[in-house]
């Protein structure tokens, strides 16, 4: 019946468990029990501690320990993973009193907190250089300043026909400088043809010839020509595995026509010169053919006015010839029956068939210094026309010239180059009973019986 208290006291890193009864059939509650009626056998049982192993970081890697969590004696090892650029500066005990050693500790009768510290690393330079398979440059090299444990991959760059023996350069950069040649190593070479042609196929500026790489980048600007407009201002592309040829091919934008002060003109390139073809109204009461137009980017002489131009401009009343006009050509103003007036004409050579007929009302043709050829009928009909120089390059005047020519009263011959062969007949005919004809000196009895034979009135006066 007697009461026995029992007390267990744990070894370090240990607690008490439970009480076990070996022998005597007592029962222990409460850490007592009573004595039967035979002896008592009791065991006390203890067991191991588990403490946990807390790990943290200050933000700049991140840490943990393995196992994390023992009892007294395990031994942990801690494991730091810094981000680019920084490195473990050190272990912290917070909590627990264990004493690290390369990385690992032990544990003992508590639990364990560590905090891992983390300093920024050293920096170093990378360095990566590009040099073609002759030891030239072949790219600005590469540079740049990485701290220790920053990890780097730098693409290298093109350089057209040649290929690098290092796509990328990677690595992880170390505790020196890091110092890399990526080394490129020419591809074949190819021809490079580009002919330049008109929308004719045939040759327009000579072709443009060269060798290239395969992989290498090419532009080559269209050649410029006057006057006309290539498919393609230029040429790119990257070489490929064989022969390169292109065509350019140049449309024509020169103007063959040109419309100014009021006519439009054709123009020929060669030359340079202009022919006026037409009038832009056919109603004008006034009509200026230029000595030279403006197209393409060029000056071009106004040399002739084509066959029946302006025949029939029913309202025009004064015309001035351009004075780099040379030929009027047949018709070209006949039936004009309002004109009066005919200026310029400073280089007129030649006046054609009928260039006149019809101009009933025209008075005034202004003296054509440099003219050598009046065509048949060229000024027929023209009843007003009063006064008329023939000037001393004049060599021929065709038939009926001045056939009609009512009031053709004063004829001024100044040159000494006709002959019956080059005057046509009739070229005077019709015209004033009594007119005054101007010979040159010596020229009055030739004239008179030349001119006589032409239709001149036998009431005319020679001197």
């Amino acid at each position: 019946g007697t009461e026995v208290t029992l007390t267990a006291t744990p070894n370090a890193g240990y607690q008490f468990k439970e009480w076990q009864v070996v022998s005597g059939g007592v029962t222990v509650s409460n850490n007592k029990f009573t004595i039967g009626t035979e002896n008592v056998e009791i065991k006390a049982v203890f067991e191991a501690i588990v403490y946990t192993v807390t790990v943290t970081d200050d933000g700049n890697g991140t840490a943990s320990a393995s196992p994390d969590s023992g009892i007294i004696g395990t031994e942990v090892t801690l494991t730091a993973t810094p981000k680019p650029g920084y490195r473990l500066k050190e272990w912290k005990v917070v909590s627990g009193g264990v004493k690290i050693e390369d990385d690992k500790f032990t544990i003992g009768t508590a639990n364990v907190e560590i905090k891992a510290i983390f300093e920024k690393s050293p920096k170093h330079y990378l360095t990566i250089n590009y040099v073609l398979d002759d030891g030239k440059k072949a790219a600005d090299a590469y540079l740049a300043t990485l701290r220790e444990g920053v990890s780097y991959e730098v693409e290298s760059p093109k350089v057209g026909g040649y290929t690098p023996d290092q796509a990328t350069v990677s690595g992880v950069m170390g505790k020196e400088d890091v110092n890399i040649i990526v080394t490129y190593n020419g591809n074949p070479k190819h021809y490079l043809t580009i002919n330049y042609v008109f929308e004719d196929g045939t040759k327009a500026a000579d072709a443009y010839l060269d060798i290239r790489r395969e992989g290498e980048e090419f532009t080559v600007k269209s050649p410029e020509i006057p006057n006309c407009v290539p498919d393609r201002k230029k040429v790119s592309d990257v070489m490929g595995a064989e022969d390169y040829t292109a065509i350019v091919t140049y449309t024509s934008t020169r103007k063959d026509e040109v419309t100014a002060n009021g006519g439009v003109y054709t123009l020929n390139h060669e030359k340079l010169t202009a022919t006026f073809i037409k009038p832009v109204k056919k109603t004008a009461t006034t009509l200026k053919v230029n000595a030279s137009v403006k197209a393409n980017k060029q000056t071009y002489k106004v040399t002739a006015v084509t066959d029946g131009a302006c025949k029939g401009m029913s309202k025009l009343t004064t015309l001035t010839i351009g004075a780099s006009v040379t030929t009027i050509g047949k018709n070209a103003f006949a039936d004009c029956g309002s004109l009066k007036t005919v200026k310029g004409g400073a280089k007129l050579k030649t006046i054609g068939a009928s260039a006149f007929a019809g101009c009933a009302k025209l008075t005034s043709v202004a003296t054509l210094k440099k003219l050598k050829t009046i065509g048949d009928s060229a000024f027929k009909g023209c009843k007003a026309l009063a006064k008329f120089t023939l000037a001393e390059q004049v060599t021929g005047i065709g038939k009926n010239a001045f056939n009609g020519c009512a009031k053709l009263k004063t004829i001024v011959i100044k040159t000494k180059l006709l002959k019956a062969g080059t005057v046509g007949s009739n070229a005077f005919k019709g015209i004033y009973a009594k007119p005054a004809v101007s010979c040159p000196k010596g020229m009055v009895k030739t004239y008179r019986t030349l001119l006589l034979k032409k239709g001149m009135p036998r009431g005319a006066t020679f001197k």
